[in-house]
């Protein structure tokens, strides 16, 4: 009866050397006792042997490894473990810095001086760090204030009043503003929501629903924050990395409300260059800008008086790295 094989080696060359050797001691044969495995046909047999064996044995060894949160190495898998700790890896963060911005506007009636104005993204400012420009937009929907005088318009601007309106804590986010749009098909067993770029800073994401496509009503959704707080009628999302991209879904109806079949699904974000947007000091404008008055976009391309950085850019990160992934999602625990 022939010895059993030895399997422990995983190494190409010892599991041929372990082949010829079970080979050569055979028992009840001496077929291949003398044979030279060197140089012949039977050497091209072997390898294959040696082949498949070692390329089973790796493979086998990398499933296993990556069944395991603390032994797997590629992301997605680390991902799905992690997600089985309630762990959602953190997404690229966008730099933030502060500016003090002077607007100058001319106006029609004293009434609309008290206004002052709404600014929203439609502003933007950018900036030059090593030879690369980035673009800031505002972080939030701000209103800036009348500042100093209101003076009585000349030349072509006569019978008018001339005014300033000052931010001195206007905080930009590094990126661009990008918008998705989605329709809810519920007869799609597979349908999923997922954004398109992998820079998204998740910090950032708006949701919003419009269940009916005949109105304009429409439902912001926010963040999950807390699952112990979910009802049917909750109106939250959650987010979960896939393959490298964010994926937004919603509640199923008894934690959390789901959008009816057709509904109109509306997803803002900021997509970033995360930590490259951090140390910018020096800020321009950037393109067309305009802000909200009275409900209308007013140009204000020549209506910037002064602009300062009250706080360089910073803050900004890259997406988090896998082996961050595997030390938080034990110990948020």
């Amino acid at each position: 009866m022939a010895k059993n094989i030895r399997v422990s080696e995983l190494d190409f060359d010892t599991i041929k050397q372990n082949i010829i050797n079970h080979m050569k001691n055979l028992d009840n044969t001496n077929t291949f006792k003398d044979y030279d495995f060197e140089a012949s046909g039977l050497n091209t047999m072997i390898d294959i042997l040696a082949s498949n064996t070692h390329y089973q044995s790796y493979y086998l060894n990398m499933m296993a490894n990556e069944m395991f949160l603390d032994t797997a190495r590629l992301r997605e898998n680390v991902v799905s473990k992690a997600k089985l700790l309630g762990y959602t890896p953190t997404s690229a963060r966008a730099s933030e810095a502060t500016l003090s911005v002077l607007f100058r506007k001319t106006v029609n009636t004293e009434e609309e001086v008290k206004s002052g104005i709404r600014i929203t993204r439609n502003i933007s400012f950018s900036t030059n760090i090593d030879g690369v420009s980035y673009n800031f937009i505002p972080k939030i929907n701000r209103v800036a204030l009348k500042f100093g005088e209101t003076l009585p318009g000349t030349g072509q601007n006569a019978g008018k009043f001339e005014t300033r309106y000052l931010i001195e804590d206007l905080v930009v986010i590094q990126g661009d503003q990008v918008t998705e749009t989605y329709f809810v098909d519920t007869n799609d067993p597979n349908q999923k929501f997922v954004l398109s770029n992998s820079n998204v800073d998740t910090e950032t994401i708006q949701v919003m629903v419009q269940e009916n496509p005949d109105e304009d009503t429409t439902i912001a959704f926010s963040k999950e924050t807390n699952n112990m707080n979910l009802t049917d009628v909750s109106t939250t999302f959650f987010l979960q990395e896939s393959s490298g991209y964010y994926e937004v879904y919603f509640g199923d109806n008894v934690l959390g409300k789901k959008p009816a079949n057709g509904a109109t699904i509306t997803v803002t974000y900021i997509v970033t260059n995360g930590q490259d947007g951090n140390n910018a000091a020096n800020f321009n404008f950037a393109g067309r800008l305009t802000y909200i008055s009275g409900g209308v976009d007013v140009d204000i391309t020549s209506g910037i008086s002064l602009l300062t950085t009250t706080q360089s850019s910073e803050n900004g990160d890259s997406i988090e790295s896998i082996d961050n992934i595997k030390y938080l999602s034990l110990i948020h625990i």
